[in-house]
């Protein structure tokens, strides 16, 4: 998990890499260690990671789960092991 904030831009564009990450149809744990490299060079957006990864299994932040859509300023997403 890694916190993220929705407004802001706390994490920024990794434009290279990124783009030919998200046409990867391959899934292994190998695959998966690269995006995860990636997404966490700072300036990784939030929509970048979206396009990457997918959507998460949910949002959330302490003991709270959020929408997509009704996200606050700082959370978490949440994919599965």
């Amino acid at each position: 998990m890694k916190t993220l904030k929705n407004k802001g831009g706390v994490l920024a564009a990794v434009a290279l890499g990124l783009m030919s990450l998200a046409a990867a149809t391959t899934n292994t744990v190998d695959d998966l260690d690269v995006k995860i490299a990636l997404l966490s060079k700072k300036g990784t957006t939030v929509e970048e990671v979206l396009r990457v990864l997918g959507e998460p299994e949910f949002y959330r932040w302490g003991h709270k789960i959020f929408t997509a859509t009704n996200l606050p300023d700082t959370y978490l997403l949440v994919y599965p092991k």
